[in-house]
């Protein structure tokens, strides 16, 4: 069974061959417009890699200063898909500034989709909701499966409907 890990960018940074030597592809999220938010490190370039920047949120938020915050679109959720599938039964590190909301988000997609086991970071983690349901969709997209039927989050959210 394939892994996954969500870890912040302070351990992704710090990575070593010696902390996983089974790891196979990684994910880094990062910021749009904040330098350096999606992080190298000279390990895991090595790998197969994605990096990709969306704000965390599930809709879009102006701040005092009127600048807005956009959240994952549905083209973020098609890349990520992609990689996954491209690099599919390999075990996966998602890392993102935190390592609790986007990069918990792709481990909940995988274990709950795709039957990988999260190994680390599941215990502080907080799924961006949105991003979970776009992979969600990706994931039916590609099955002809349209809605989506078997997904947990979508199972939870027809139950509480009227």
């Amino acid at each position: 069974m394939p892994t996954c890990q969500n870890i912040n960018r302070y351990r992704a940074e710090k990575w070593h061959e010696n902390l996983s030597p089974e790891l196979n592809a990684w994910i880094s999220i990062g910021e749009p417009e904040i330098p350096d938010s999606v992080i190298s490190n000279r390990i895991l370039d090595k790998l197969p890699n994605l990096k990709i920047n969306f704000w965390d949120t599930t809709e879009i938020v102006h701040d005092v200063l009127g600048d807005a915050y956009f959240p994952p679109s549905e083209k973020d959720a098609a890349q990520i898909f992609q990689f996954i599938q491209e690099n599919r039964n390999k075990n996966l590190i998602i890392n993102c500034k935190a390592g609790i909301s986007r990069s918990g988000a792709i481990c909940k997609f995988l274990e709950e989709n795709l039957l990988y086991e999260w190994i680390s970071g599941k215990e502080k983690a907080r799924p961006n909701s949105l991003l979970v349901r776009l992979l969600e969709q990706e994931f039916s997209l590609a099955n002809n499966q349209w809605p989506p039927t078997n997904s947990p989050s979508n199972q939870k959210s027809r139950a509480t409907k009227p």
